[in-house]
């Protein structure tokens, strides 16, 4: 037995092995096409435990090693959730960073659809075509749960919202933000314009200057691929371009970066609105 570890968490913890089909299943939703054959994804560490908790999220099970913190054990018996003891070795198997945390999640994927979104006074959509780099969607989806944007839409080829990187790099914001993934960027386009939203995209030039573009009402701003920015098919159904003004010295901003700045001017603007 586990030293530190109160006893009755033990004993309601059933201990399995490596070759249980719970380590088979978590060791298959690392990759895209089991996640979305099983529709489940995985989460690790407490935090993201506790935000899972927190926001009521199902959970299909949840494993943790000795170096669980008590407390994160403690939430996820206090809602039954099914969970299971394993060694450190084979935590650290399963675990996605160099640093395991003891706490891995198996949770159902999301089934947010475009009636999610709602056109409410001022609000902010934040649309991704094509970003690739599961970090900096994760830190988008993240910024725009910061900054009280209405949801996040991802292209079909952009990266996976349910990557353990992007995951991870959301720092819970998952589970407070809907998350509209794989859209057709021509449809999805129509239907926000539809609901009354002016749409923007971010150009590293040639757009109007961000500080002065209205953003105190409803709006959608598109943030392109790290390499090629907005595809021109998709800049075709923009109202606008906006620009950050940057220094001589950089060419432009990384995705994530631009679609923080430009979220929270809109914040700044709607903020001395009121």
């Amino acid at each position: 037995m586990p030293q530190g570890f109160c006893g009755v968490i033990i004993i309601a913890a059933m201990q399995i092995g490596k070759n249980s089909r719970h380590i088979k299943l978590i060791k298959q939703l690392k990759e895209k096409k089991y996640r979305d054959r099983h529709g489940l994804f995985i989460i690790e560490g407490p935090h993201l435990a506790d935000e899972a908790i927190k926001s009521g999220s199902g959970f299909e099970f949840a494993v943790f090693s000795e170096k669980a913190p008590k407390e994160i054990i403690s939430a996820i018996e206090e809602k039954d959730i099914p969970s299971f003891f394993i060694d450190a070795r084979t935590m650290r198997t399963l675990s996605d960073t160099e640093n395991d945390q003891g706490v891995l999640g198996v949770i159902p994927k999301f089934s947010y659809s475009r009636r999610d979104m709602k056109k409410d006074g001022g609000q902010t959509i934040v649309v991704c075509d094509g970003i690739q780099d599961p970090g900096n969607l994760g830190t988008i989806i993240r910024t725009a749960a910061a900054a009280g944007c209405g949801a996040v839409i991802t292209s079909f080829d952009s990266a996976d919202i349910y990557n353990p990187k992007t995951v991870r790099s959301t720092g819970g914001a998952l589970f407070h933000i809907p998350v509209i993934a794989g859209e057709n960027m021509g449809d999805i386009l129509k239907y926000i314009s539809s609901l009354g939203f002016r749409i923007f995209c971010a150009e590293p030039e040639s757009g109007k200057g961000l500080f002065s573009v209205d953003l105190r009402k409803s709006f959608a701003i598109v943030i392109g691929s790290e390499g090629k920015g907005v595809r021109p098919e998709v800049r075709c159904l923009c109202d606008g371009a906006i620009t950050i003004p940057v220094s001589s010295n950089i060419e432009s901003l990384n995705a994530a970066a631009a679609a923080a700045v430009i979220m929270f001017e809109a914040v700044r603007q709607r903020a001395l609105k009121s």
